[in-house]
């Protein structure tokens, strides 16, 4: 993917994951794709990740037609949301995609259905 800032977003683009280590990790229990993954995924292009420094990170990865958030860490959600939700359209729209996606737990279905969301599947787990 070639992309270097969204126009007009509060949002740039990182290389830097460190900044939300922990919410990353707390992030990743849910889904398949590991920290170090991640950081791997970053290197070779395979992923995107965009901060509003100090606030939130979000890692992107397309998977053309679809575009998903596969990772969020950040306080105060309510304060970024509508700034993460104009990014990804952006993003998806200038990558060639239809369709958008974000991974996470089951509260991010509630917080973002002001923006057109519906929950699509449930993944569930446990730790053995």
């Amino acid at each position: 993917m070639s992309v270097t800032a969204a126009p007009g977003s509060r949002f740039e683009l990182t290389y830097d994951l460190e900044p939300f280590r922990a919410g990353l990790i707390e992030a990743c229990g849910y889904g398949d794709l590991t920290y170090g993954g991640m950081e791997v995924g970053l290197m070779t292009d395979a992923l995107l990740a965009f901060t509003i420094p100090g606030v939130v990170l979000a890692v992107w990865q397309l998977d053309r037609p679809v575009l998903t958030c596969i990772a969020l860490a950040g306080e105060n959600p309510d304060d970024w949301l509508a700034d993460l939700d104009a990014l990804g359209v952006w993003l998806a729209k200038d990558q060639g995609c239809t369709k958008l996606r974000c991974h996470g737990r089951p509260g991010w279905a509630r917080a973002l259905r002001k923006w057109g969301y519906r929950a699509q599947s449930l993944q569930v787990g446990k730790e053995i």
